[in-house]
């Protein structure tokens, strides 16, 4: 991309052109289902794209937001995910093992089974098909997984 100031792009610098990317990197979102899951107890899905159980009540509802990758041509399929959940458990963990923390490359990761209460900081890794494989990797405050204590247990006995 040529500048065409004659300094260059701005006071400091000397250069009149850059490169740029062939396409935008991928936007990374995702949502899980509950929204608040308790330990030991609810099974959790995560969806990152609106396919499968994803979308289907009383799961993730859609509209949510999705992982979208792109080529030059735009929106398009994304190549991998890599999903790493802190403090948890699933069947479906790919190093086989049930110990935390769970690893998966599924696009909707689901039985996921927290292991304590408090925020976990979930990663989710995705790379688009180009031949240039664009990764973008969430993990922030957006992708904080607000696993909470469940209820006591009670009765309720008439009073004296």
């Amino acid at each position: 991309m040529d500048i065409g100031n004659g300094k260059g792009w701005s006071d400091w610098s000397d250069v009149d052109t850059f490169t740029m990317d062939d396409h935008a990197y991928p936007e990374v979102a995702f949502t899980n289902c509950p929204i608040s899951p308790e330990p030991f107890r609810d099974d959790t899905q995560f969806c990152s794209r609106n396919e499968g159980l994803c979308g289907i009540p009383p799961l993730c509802q859609a509209p949510y937001p999705e992982t979208t990758c792109y080529d030059i041509n735009g929106p398009a399929l994304c190549s991998s995910f890599t999903w790493i959940i802190p403090d948890a458990t699933s069947i479906h963990d790919e190093d086989g093992n049930s110990d935390p923390p769970v690893m998966t490359y599924e696009i909707n990761p689901e039985k996921v089974i927290f292991v304590s209460s408090g925020p976990k900081n979930v990663t989710l890794t995705v790379v688009d098909a180009s031949p240039f494989a664009y990764s973008c990797t969430l993990n922030d405050l957006t992708s904080l997984v607000k696993v909470g204590l469940p209820l006591p247990n009670w009765t309720e006995i008439p009073p004296y």
